[in-house]
């Protein structure tokens, strides 16, 4: 289902798709909290991130720190690069 996901959020990602993004990535941790395959060796966690810059391109308002989703946003990022995941989105 990963997969699936972001080769849809790949081909046109909106800030929109925020939400969904969140979403995925917490349910995704909640079921593979320390699972490297899963976000490093299947690239999970560098494609969510990629996604996520590209909503950042298009909108890097979408990331200020008085939206919403900020919050989740970060605790993603904080567990990606806890589980080595090298992509960070430049916000």
């Amino acid at each position: 289902m990963a997969i699936v996901l972001l080769n849809l959020l790949d081909v046109a990602p909106q800030p929109t798709h925020l939400p969904l993004i969140s979403a995925a990535g917490k349910r995704w941790l909640t079921a593979n909290p320390d699972d490297r395959t899963f976000w490093v060796d299947s690239d999970i966690g560098r494609r969510l991130c990629s996604v996520m810059e590209a909503v950042f391109n298009v909108d890097p308002n979408a990331f200020r720190n008085d939206q919403a989703l900020r919050k989740d946003i970060e605790s993603l990022l904080a567990a990606f690069g806890a589980l080595g995941c090298s992509r960070r989105p430049p916000f």
